[in-house]
């Protein structure tokens, strides 16, 4: 895999619009070779600016074929890289569940992420309760950083706008 310290912000948010996803801005086009869903994953969750670790939410829900096979292999990742995907993955795993009626309708390839890490690694209550609503305030209180319910809430408002705009498009 590729040491993602060495890869430039440009190249990551290039990498995002390749997999559609374009939550991100990039300042000027580069000519680094497009990274693979692993590779990206990885430099997202080991970046040092949270808005990058953000972007893994957005990513995990656009393809949750490739986010669902990736969370297999998290153990076998830096114990901080491991942590980081976790987290972004069952983030991404109880907002689906809140969101899935406006995400089956704007996703095309709509497909439940499985529950890898919710119950069995941070002990949230199962995904289908309360519509993942109580499991996704659960995750945040577990998170020493910021207020993570409002980010979590806001990656998702920002990634179902650019969803209806494209649709509008």
């Amino acid at each position: 895999m590729v040491a993602s310290p060495l890869i430039q912000n440009d190249a990551i948010v290039q990498a995002l619009h390749s997999f559609d996803v374009p939550f991100l801005r990039a300042v000027q086009e580069t000519t680094v070779p497009t990274l693979t869903f692993e590779d990206l994953t990885i430099a997202l969750a080991e970046h040092t600016e949270a808005r990058f670790n953000h972007t893994l939410i957005p990513l995990f829900l656009r393809h949750p074929a490739l986010a669902s096979r990736h969370a297999t292999q998290f153990a076998q990742l830096p114990l901080a890289t491991a942590s980081t995907l976790r987290h972004y993955y069952t983030a991404a795993v109880y907002l689906q569940k809140l969101w899935a009626v406006q995400l089956n309708l704007l996703l095309d390839n709509f497909q439940e992420l499985p529950n890898y890490f919710g119950e069995a690694h941070y002990g949230l209550v199962p995904v289908d309760q309360h519509h993942g609503e109580k499991g996704l305030r659960q995750l945040a209180a577990q998170q020493e950083k910021y207020n993570q319910q409002s980010v979590y809430e806001d990656t998702l408002h920002v990634f179902l706008d650019q969803l209806w705009a494209q649709r509008n498009d």
